[in-house]
């Protein structure tokens, strides 16, 4: 799921007293005045209240679920991995080239006695060679994915890295002070690119992510949660 995909879901629409058009609203932003975007006139986004229900109005039968505990502060909205395949662009076509190519000389060594003059133990040995090679490098390229996040929370930016030694830094939206994009040439055609991050009082990049998809969606995003 992308980061528009989850945006959209964490919306409520309200209906603009000024121009009357429907327009969704961060869940973040309830209780706060924000401009509309059509108008661009100034209103407030209050959280719809719920009304008890009488027991008359219960259908027999309906199983009810019971609230023990008060809604939390804050609630995780998206979180990023970096790309996969898009990074190691050349390299992915390269490793299932030879993925096909493996199981191609499996499949003759396990069918024939040889094949273009390749006897069937050295074909099978050597297909199997590049099959474990090849799914050795989409794995470990796969695993180091997993193993980054950039989380948006209602609150604040967590990135977690590391697979044996494992580290985060976080961000409150209120404090991000600079973001910056890098992107060559392949990785604005593949739409990814690096991404750093720093707060106030800080002169270096707290938080450095590498190869996140769509990221002037992910900054935009960021702007917008800050208060």
């Amino acid at each position: 799921m992308n980061a528009q995909t989850d945006i959209a879901d964490d919306t409520l629409n309200f209906k603009c007293p000024h121009c009357e058009n429907v327009v969704g609203v961060l869940q973040h932003l309830l209780g706060e005045t924000i401009d509309c975007p059509v108008c661009e006139k100034p209103f407030r986004a209050e959280a719809p209240l719920a009304h008890s229900v009488h027991d008359s109005d219960v259908v027999a039968g309906d199983e009810i679920p019971t609230v023990a505990t008060p809604a939390a502060d804050e609630h995780v909205d998206t979180v990023i991995h970096p790309v996969v395949l898009r990074r190691h662009f050349f390299a992915t076509l390269l490793c299932m080239l030879l993925f096909v190519a493996a199981v191609i000389g499996l499949v003759m060594g396990l069918t024939r006695d040889d094949w273009m003059g390749v006897p069937a133990l050295p074909l099978l040995i050597g297909s199997g060679v590049l099959t474990v090679v090849a799914g050795f490098f989409l794995l470990k390229w796969y695993i180091a994915s997993r193993m980054q996040s950039l989380t948006l929370t209602s609150e604040r930016l967590i990135y977690r890295f590391g697979i044996i030694h494992r580290g985060t830094s976080e961000v409150r939206y209120n404090d991000v002070r600079n973001m910056k994009i890098n992107q060559n040439l392949l990785e604005r055609l593949l739409g990814f690119g690096d991404m750093a991050i720093s707060s106030s009082g800080q002169d270096e990049m707290e938080i450095v992510i590498q190869d996140v998809p769509n990221p002037q969606a992910v900054a935009e995003d960021i702007r917008l949660r800050q208060r």
